[in-house]
Formats: structure tokens, sequence, C-alpha cells
């Protein structure tokens, strides 16, 4: 959560991951089937149909890593998949996963994991928890339903010497993009959201710490869970 400049503006803090490969090596592909070649619904509809076992070994994957780093029982463990989705609760946190036609290659497919831990959790700093996601997650997002002002970021950003040469915008003010290589972090502001992703070394422990270290620098007055 953070309060924001204007007011009290809560954001949502989720890890997010993608794997990929061809829709071809599916395990429901068949012979008589046909790889498609543009992206649409029905193509997505069709990932989804044949790609299902993909994602329920996924979701069996982390379940057992579930229990067997945390120690979980089962009566505090939910886990479902189907219609190309899938879900994992625990008393810390959620993990959605769904799989899908690639938005940028009509013939690959990925899945997509989203991590969202509860707000009262501490979990994000549990090295238990950076081991588990830290394969499958390299994105950390804050979004929320409230427009971030980009000209605002902009502008506390400029005013920070050891930030202005890695800063870049277009002229509409649209978004913002950070590429902080001494630090290995890139930060990508939109109105509504928030990433960060190392840029070179995949270290989920190094990302939460980076992230938070960046967003009090240029927000020193605000507060970030």
């Amino acid at each position: 959560m953070m309060e924001s400049q204007t007011g009290h503006q809560s954001f949502e803090t989720r890890l997010r991951g993608l794997s990929a490969g061809r829709i071809r090596r599916l395990s429901g592909f068949q012979s008589y089937h046909r790889v498609p070649d543009r992206i649409h619904a029905g193509a997505d509809q069709f990932v989804q149909s044949i790609g299902q076992q993909e994602l329920r070994q996924q979701v069996e994957q982390l379940h057992a890593d579930l229990r067997q780093l945390f120690g979980y029982k089962r009566r505090s463990m939910s886990a479902d998949c189907d219609a190309g989705r899938g879900q994992l609760r625990t008393p810390d946190f959620q993990v959605d996963l769904h799989i899908q036609q690639d938005p940028q290659s009509p013939k690959q497919f990925q899945i997509v994991t989203e991590v969202s831990a509860c707000e009262e959790s501490a979990i994000k700093d549990d090295p238990r928890f950076h081991r588990c996601f830290n394969s499958l997650c390299d994105t950390l997002i804050f979004s929320s339903a409230q427009m971030l002002s980009i000209a605002d970021c902009i502008d506390r950003i400029e005013e920070l010497p050891e930030l202005f040469d890695a800063l870049s915008y277009p002229s509409d003010l649209s978004q913002l993009e950070l590429m902080l290589v001494q630090m290995d972090l890139s930060m990508r502001c939109q109105p509504h959201c928030i990433e960060f992703q190392l840029i070179s070394n995949r270290d989920l422990a190094n990302l939460l710490q980076l992230s938070q270290s960046l967003l009090q620098q240029i927000f020193p007055e605000q507060r970030t869970l």
C-alpha cells in the first residue's frame, strides 16, 4: 500500500512471471490439430483446452513445494485447476496461474504465474518464499484503480541527479522508464501501475529489496508496504 501525494492511494502488490513454449509441444496437441498462425480469442481458447495438463502439472508441483517448504497442512491449503486456470491458496499468499496464447507470437503459449501476499503477512521477507518463486516470477507490480500522475513522477525523478540520466519518457507523458544498470534494476510507470524487473540476474529477494529502496528514494514522504 502506498499513500499518495494527493491522499490515500492503495496499491495491489503482486509478483508476476511467464514461462513459454511452442503450442505444438503441448500434451493435448494432436496430429490433426493446426498451429495458430494469428492471435485471436479462438486460438487462446484452443491453447487453454490442449494445455490443461501442463497447467495442472505446475499447480501440483507448486502444491508439493509449498507443503515441503512451509509445512502447510491440508486444511490450510487449497488447490484448483480447471478451464485453463489454476489457483493455490495458503494462509500467507495466493497463487493464480493461467495458460494463454502468447499475445506477441501466435505459435507460442505462455503460462502466467501471479502471486499476491495477504496484507498482514511478512512472507515477502521469508527466504523460503524467495526459493519457491525465484524461478517463476521476475516482475514486481504495484497496480491501482486510481490514476497515478506520470508528470509528477517524472518531476520527482528529474530532481534526483543520480537518476536523471536513466530516465526516458515520450512527449505525451503516457509512461516513463528507468534503466538503472548499476543497480541491475528497471522501473516502468504507467497511469495505473508501476513495474520493477531486474535487468540481468534473476534474484527475487534482490528485486524486492531494490524496488522498495527505489520507491522510497522517489517518494520519501510515502509509506510502502
